[in-house]
């Protein structure tokens, strides 16, 4: 009456192209909670979650002649990094269902029941050699690719951005950047990659970049040789080359600063994102017509410190105190801050966003009561200190109940939620109890 189904957007894909995966929960059973036991295993594969469900919206489908509800739990792109046959291992979950009445008398009873998906199994085909590219890296998709400079014109001793990039869709976070060739005379520093990537009609897109940071040792004009990359486009069945713009660099005298040779990274220190000269062999600091050695000059800087530690210090303590005046007039105002939540379940536009409602209301009002933020709240703990303030232990399971009811009600089909009106008064009788309670204490 309840398992996981598991489908593909193909069967087979070459090595590097992305497989969309889709794990679907198909139940004739009233769900009244869900959470992962354990969660699909991709071997050798690079994988981006698409879509993951935190609220389940159910359509009803008929699968072998019977009537069932499907939720979407998950949707993910692989990338799978090495060919052969491969097996995507299953996903379970842990469900909480509520079985229907069996007589007058029986109201039904809940169980916990292991929902699995059955092993998947792709194909992966390898790459075609005929037509591979000298180079090549291993990049699969549909991709644009650049070589920029950030200015065409500087000094002796300045410093040079240059970023290769590569856009589009596919593999983008398993790609290999090509490397430029530099002119002998600049000095290369350590470059940054970087990746950012979105979903586009469940189609991993992205960026990769790698920037590089170069100074420039002598006078003239020097040219960064055009970058090859090349792709694999799986629709098409072929290799693609790409090559960027070679670029133009002019360098004139350096300003003042008479370079003879390499300056070495010992004379170089990054101030952001820039490069600044220093000077490793000066011995004395000139202050007015004073001149002390560097250990003398230090001590001046002591009481500065001293009351810098201070000053944090004091600080500190305000801020802690100032935390403190927050959290009181939090829970001071915690009640009116759910009345205001609760009033808006009239005028939600749907059951669920009324539920929504009703369930913020409650977790907000307790942590401002607790002095913890809403996302920290476990009920059960919650629950727990509630009663050493004094709480009735009837109110606290008044909440627990209205939040089962909340629970159920998400993953009931559409028409069938509790009375989110009547439930909404008695959280609010609920959250009344509890502020006058810790108003007397």
């Amino acid at each position: 009456d309840i398992f996981i189904g598991v489908d593909a957007n193909k069967k087979s894909a070459y090595q590097g192209e992305q497989i969309t995966v889709y794990f679907t929960l198909y139940s004739r059973l009233d769900l009244v909670n869900l959470s992962y036991k354990k969660d699909a295993e991709f071997k050798n594969a690079w994988v981006e979650t698409i879509f993951e469900a935190t609220r389940l919206q159910p359509r009803v489908v008929t699968i072998g002649g019977k009537r069932y509800y499907a939720f979407p739990i998950k949707t993910v792109a692989a990338f799978q990094l090495m060919p052969g046959y491969v097996t995507v291992e299953p996903m379970e979950l842990k469900c909480v269902v509520q079985y229907p009445p069996r007589s007058f008398f029986d109201f039904g009873r809940r169980a916990e029941i292991i929902a699995r998906s059955k092993p998947l199994k792709i194909k992966v085909l390898s790459l075609p050699e005929a037509g591979k590219p000298d180079g090549f890296a291993g990049a699969v998709g549909r991709f644009s690719f650049s070589l920029k400079a950030d200015r065409d014109t500087l000094s002796v001793g300045d410093a040079l951005g240059i970023t290769v990039r590569v856009s589009g869709a596919g593999n983008i976070e398993t790609i290999t950047l090509p490397q430029p060739q530099f002119p002998q005379d600049f000095e290369v520093f350590d470059k940054k990659e970087k990746v950012t990537k979105d979903v586009k009609g469940e189609q991993i897109i992205g960026t990769k970049t790698a920037e590089y940071v170069v100074v420039p040792h002598s006078e003239g004009e020097f040219i960064i040789p055009p970058v090859e990359f090349s792709y694999f486009n799986p629709r098409t069945r072929k290799y693609v080359k790409l090559l960027s713009d070679s670029i133009r660099i002019v360098v004139g005298p350096g300003k003042g600063v008479s370079v003879v040779g390499p300056v070495g990274r010992s004379r170089i220190v990054a101030v952001g994102g820039d490069i600044e000269f220093i000077k490793p062999d000066a011995l004395r600091l000139t202050v007015g017509r004073l001149s002390l050695p560097n250990g003398l000059r230090a001590l001046w800087f002591i009481p500065i410190e001293i009351l810098a530690i201070l000053g944090a210090y004091a600080y500190r303590l305000r801020y802690e105190r100032m935390l403190k005046d927050i959290k009181r007039i939090k829970a001071s105002r915690a009640f009116k801050e759910a009345q205001r939540k609760l009033s808006g379940v009239r005028r939600a536009k749907d059951a669920a966003q009324a539920l929504s409602a009703i369930y913020d209301a409650i977790f907000q009002f307790i942590a401002a009561k607790l002095g913890i933020e809403a996302g920290a709240v476990i009920f059960d703990e919650a629950a727990a200190k509630l009663m050493e303030k004094g709480v009735p232990e009837e109110t606290i399971e008044g909440l627990r109940d209205a939040l089962d009811k909340i629970h159920s009600s998400r993953f009931a089909p559409a028409g069938e939620h509790c009375d989110v009106v009547e439930l909404s008064e008695k959280v609010r009788e609920y959250l009344k109890t509890i502020d006058e309670t810790f108003g007397r204490t």
